[in-house]
């Protein structure tokens, strides 16, 4: 049995779904978007058991995960999370768009598209009927149900991760190719692309190389995502200088040492493309890195004049003014940190020879508000 074998019929209307094996009625989702198929699954199919409960429907194995200790674990105790977990979980069995077409990105209903995660376990469920060569009707029934249930649990527990990754403020995402693959995974707000290909080379090379994007995920939460509030006060000085060479502020320093502030800064924004106002963000990567360049080499220029930069690069005096600026005051007295410099700033706030040099200078407050930070 390699292929789904669909019932053909001419009248769905009277097409009884009730009298369906499990395996055809997912495949009516997948191959069809059979929404008639989806309701008979969702509404009439008891699969799934919680330890000794009576048997249960889809949505309600999942009050029961989100119910279970381990769940508020998995969304770091945050009820909001959990329950955008559970949210997510079922939109991923029981969305389909509303112009009924996977391959149409213009979808009228928001949220994943069901019939992906319905093909991923058909092709799991029917490579395991084919290599346990099973023909009778009653085992490739339970082991269907089976393997339906691991896998909602599966994707209940990615949701958990999920959510819990979208409620962190520091954290974004971006597309990484591994072994050919592009996953999308998300690193810790501040940290470029460079740097984070940079520390991922690092790992692999004693870790071993791994393609699965779940597994990359983990060790990226565990390895850079994990914080924790730590006392400077409590930590003797061996500590103290453990704490400083460690974790995601001794990246950024090496970055910067490395590849030059300029290129941090450009590499930042360009990355985060998509946050820029709309004239900046028309240029393109390769563009806005050459203008931030541009714009740094000009730092050193006695005369200052940015007219060429707006001529090579078409931008009005006012997004370059709004983007890079060198007046911070507006004519009610008030400052407004350009968002170049705002970056900037905020970049060198995480570099320690930076910062000791500022405080040294008294200009440590006036950076620091730059940067957004309270002292």
């Amino acid at each position: 049995m390699g292929t789904l074998t669909l019932p053909v019929t001419e009248n769905l209307e009277k097409f009884d779904y009730a009298a369906i094996p499990l395996v055809e009625l997912t495949g009516r989702i997948e191959t069809c978007g059979d929404r008639k198929a989806l309701t008979e699954l969702h509404e009439n199919r008891y699969l799934f058991r919680y330890k000794d409960d009576r048997s249960l429907l889809l949505v309600d194995f999942l009050v029961r995960l989100r119910e279970q200790p381990a769940s508020r674990r998995w969304c770091n105790n945050d009820q909001i999370v959990l329950e955008q977990a559970f949210d997510l979980t079922l939109s991923k069995f029981l969305n389909i768009p509303q112009n009924n077409s996977s391959s149409d990105g213009t979808s009228e209903t928001s949220g994943p598209d069901c019939r992906y995660y319905y093909k991923a376990y058909n092709c799991h469920v029917l490579s395991q009927i084919e290599s346990k060569s099973l023909d009778d009707e009653l085992e490739i029934e339970f082991m269907a149900a089976k393997l339906f249930q691991n896998h909602v649990f599966r994707h209940f527990y990615l949701s958990c991760l999920e959510c819990r990754r979208r409620q962190q403020k520091l954290t974004r995402r971006i597309c990484y190719e591994v072994d050919g693959q592009t996953l999308s995974l998300w690193i810790p707000a501040q940290m470029t692309v460079k740097m984070f290909d940079k520390w991922f080379r690092q790992i692999c090379s004693n870790c071993g190389n791994s393609s699965c994007r779940h597994e990359i995920q983990e060790l990226i939460d565990n390895s850079l995502l994990s914080s924790r509030f730590v006392s400077l006060d409590s930590l003797d000085d061996r500590n103290k200088e453990d704490f400083k060479n460690n974790g995601f502020p001794a990246l950024m320093r090496e970055h910067i040492t490395s590849f030059g502030l300029a290129e941090t800064v450009a590499d930042e924004k360009a990355d985060n493309i998509g946050d820029q106002r709309p004239a900046i963000r028309n240029l393109g990567r390769t563009r806005l890195k050459e203008l931030i360049h541009r714009i740094f080499n000009y730092l050193g220029n006695e005369r200052n004049d940015y007219q060429v930069i707006l001529s090579e690069f078409s931008l009005s005096k006012a997004t370059l003014s709004r983007f890079a600026g060198t007046r911070w005051h507006n004519g009610n007295g008030q400052t407004y940190v350009p968002d170049l410099w705002k970056n900037t700033a905020h970049i060198l706030a995480n570099h320690p020879d930076f910062i000791e040099i500022v405080k040294e200078t008294g200009l440590w407050q006036k950076v620091s508000r730059a940067a957004g930070k309270e002292s």
